[in-house]
């Protein structure tokens, strides 16, 4: 079960960078800075919800067992 939390949490993390870098690189365009931003908040959130209730539900399976 370790190495399916791993596979569901590094893409979070390499996607946390990756949102990082957009981010940083967009910063100086005003507007486009100001709806990446908005967008990636977003999809950090909902990328964080969908990684919690996979590892829930890991978790969850591997107690039936």
């Amino acid at each position: 079960m370790r190495v399916e939390k791993f596979r569901i949490w590094f893409p979070w993390f390499s996607g946390g960078f990756i949102m990082l870098g957009i981010a940083l690189a967009t910063q100086h365009i005003h507007i486009v800075s100001v709806i990446t931003q908005v967008l990636l908040i977003v999809l950090g959130i909902l990328s964080t919800i969908a990684a919690v209730r996979m590892t829930n539900a890991l978790t969850d399976f591997g107690s039936l067992g």
